[in-house]
């Protein structure tokens, strides 16, 4: 905490090596503290790094010093430092903070970064408010308005209000998050719309896009394993299905044979991204994978055939 740093690589390191500690879920408070007299003297790229730390603090450390954070958001000019000073405002949990990300959301001319990173923090405020969210609707870059429905469908109870519906025009992957919101919100008819969407999608990008949104609705899973995660479609739209068909896995509704129906047919596919999506689901719900005696063998074959170093990433992830 009480390190003397002198220069720009003495700067980040020790954000760095905060940001680790954080990550562990250290909760050393005399760090934070240190950080905005470390600020007083850093560079802008250091800045950057000191930021981070303080945003991925294991607490809400803005709301702790809101005045000095304030002072501190109000003043910053570096567009790259106010990425994750989004995600502090965020932390304030008030209704002066919606406000705030808003505006930082739609300032002109238009810097992306910055805009989702203000949309994704709306998803720490508790309560949000049509009126205030309204100018994101028709929010000129399509990336940000896809963040927006997607934060929106991520909430626990999902946000929905009549006037939030999209406009003309827009991008596959904004027409598809916003249909997700919509299932969410108990319009049926969304789902015959995310199935059209996908179907009429010509690109690999643009399916990419609507196979994430498919993840609201378990329904798709037999679409999204007999159509989309086999050998003849690029890897990136199989990579996007199997990502998907374990997110639907996380639905209370999800069917108890799973393993069975879904996972082994798709491991047997024989993709390694596909295995190391499925290999993470594994290790991350153990109680569902680990007596199942056919995806067991089915891991051991893999990790005996897989060449290294070249899907050392996978290797990793099954074992």
């Amino acid at each position: 905490a009480h390190a003397r740093l002198a220069s720009e690589e003495d700067f980040s390191e020790w954000g760095r090596a905060v940001c680790l500690l954080n990550r562990k879920g250290c909760d050393w408070r005399e760090l934070h503290a240190a950080i905005p007299y470390h600020l007083q003297h850093a560079g802008p790229q250091s800045r950057i790094v000191l930021a981070y730390a303080l945003s991925t603090a294991p607490y809400s450390w803005a709301e702790e010093n809101d005045k000095y954070f304030m002072s501190w958001l109000n003043t910053e000019r570096y567009d790259q430092v106010r990425i994750p000073l989004m995600k502090l405002l965020g932390q304030l949990n008030t209704k002066d903070a919606e406000k705030r990300l808003v505006a930082y959301a739609m300032i002109e001319p238009v810097n992306e970064p910055v805009a989702i990173a203000a949309v994704r923090a709306l998803g720490s405020i508790s309560t949000l408010h049509p009126e205030i969210l309204q100018p994101l609707v028709n929010h000129p870059s399509d990336f940000v308005l896809e963040e927006f429905y997607r934060t929106l469908a991520m909430r626990p109870a999902p946000f929905w209000d009549s006037a939030l519906h999209l406009h003309e025009g827009r991008s596959i992957g904004a027409q598809a998050e916003m249909h997700a919101l919509r299932w969410l919100a108990g319009e049926q008819s969304a789902a015959d719309d995310l199935r059209s969407l996908l179907r009429s999608s010509d690109g690999a990008y643009d399916k990419v896009t609507v196979i994430r949104a498919l993840a609201v609705n378990k329904d798709f899973m037999p679409l999204l394993r007999d159509e989309y995660i086999i050998p003849e479609l690029p890897p990136a739209i199989r990579y996007a299905a199997a990502e998907a068909r374990v997110e639907m896995h996380h639905s209370p509704a999800s069917q108890t044979d799973v393993i069975t129906r879904y996972v082994i047919p798709i491991w047997r596919t024989n993709e390694p991204g596909v295995q190391a999506v499925l290999a993470t689901w594994a290790a991350a719900n153990p109680a569902d994978a680990s007596g199942n005696a056919e995806l067991s063998g089915l891991m051991s074959a893999t990790l005996r055939s897989l060449p290294l170093p070249l899907l050392l990433e996978t290797y990793n992830e099954i074992t």
